[in-house]
């Protein structure tokens, strides 16, 4: 909720307390109740998980840190504090790639972006993520955002369509599945915006491909009796 709602609705609640004082001669004080937040929607998975060979990919990359945006007196504690975080690094992130595409370096596929810290064990300050834009070999790479080559990867796949902010069950879905079917998290999980803001859709509309980089679990061979 945006900070001029949120002032808007102190305001209404003072009022309202002041007029009850001024009128609790002809009307006993009602029983406060608070205000219940609306529920997330959740996103509706699109599709199968499974596991499946990506090709090898040349992407323009700019790497974001949450401490580079950090407002005034830091970010909030905990879930709040992360939700600021990662909103100011994409929005800045994505603001930097688009001025760096208008300059003449079209990408040739959606845009991806990689998470590499654990949201749940780090603070918000210290998070940081890579946005990325697959290029032709004409792209020129800047002093902030450099060319790379994604090698061809294994990994765990499951496609969504809602809004990013309720996709945490899809995710949780997709881990159990990669653990669940003898495989193990072998690099940075990233999403792939099929569809989103920029396609000017509703975000119940937005369609993502999250990815799980995999590998097998060896499982160890019995050792002969002897």
């Amino acid at each position: 909720m945006k900070s001029w709602i949120v002032l808007l609705v102190a305001l209404v609640l003072v009022s309202t307390a002041a007029l009850a004082v001024a009128q609790d001669e002809v009307k006993a004080e009602e029983p406060k109740t608070e205000a219940v937040a609306p529920a997330p929607v959740k996103c509706e998975m699109v599709g199968e998980m499974g596991v499946k060979t990506l090709p090898a990919m040349k992407v323009g990359a700019l790497t974001v840190k949450a401490a580079d945006y950090a407002p005034e007196g830091g970010y909030p504690e905990g879930a709040a504090g992360v939700e600021v975080a990662y909103e100011k690094m994409m929005t800045n992130g994505f603001t930097e790639m688009e001025k760096w595409i208008g300059a003449g370096n079209r990408p040739v596929g959606p845009s991806l972006a990689a998470y590499y810290e654990d949201p749940e064990k780090t603070s918000a300050k210290d998070l940081t993520c890579k946005i990325m834009f697959p290029i032709g070999p004409e792209a020129k790479g800047t002093e902030k955002i450099v060319i790379e080559d994604l090698p061809e990867m294994e990994a765990g796949v499951v496609q969504y369509k809602g809004p990013y902010d309720g996709s945490g069950d899809i995710w949780i879905a997709l881990d159990k599945w990669v653990k669940e079917n003898g495989f193990e998290s072998a690099g940075a999980p990233m999403e792939v915006y099929l569809k989103g803001p920029g396609d000017n859709v509703p975000p119940s509309e937005y369609l993502t491909e999250i990815r799980i980089p995999v590998k097998k679990i060896e499982k160890a061979e019995p050792k002969p009796e002897k």
